[in-house]
């Protein structure tokens, strides 16, 4: 989860809402009721804040709010080279 999340905000605008019901396709199949997703999906998205607490998210009834971040890795210098 923390590599598409990391991915996303790096390249945010604006602040998007991402649907409960696309994150459960996503990264919930194990789970047979949304509310059982949810705690599970809340529960990894704060181990996930933990390393990673440049993220800028928050959640709503609607789903997971993500909102334009710093990347968890910082960019590699190039010294002019390509």
């Amino acid at each position: 989860m923390c590599l598409k999340l990391s991915y996303r905000v790096s390249y945010l605008k604006l602040p998007i809402v991402i649907p409960w019901a696309s994150l459960a396709m996503q990264f919930g199949s194990d789970y047979a009721q949304m509310k059982n997703f949810k705690a599970a999906f809340l529960d990894a998205l704060r181990k996930v804040h933990i390393v990673y607490t440049a993220a800028n998210f928050e959640t709503s009834e609607h789903g997971l709010i993500i909102k334009p971040s710093l990347t968890h890795i910082g960019r590699m210098a190039t010294n002019g080279l390509r």
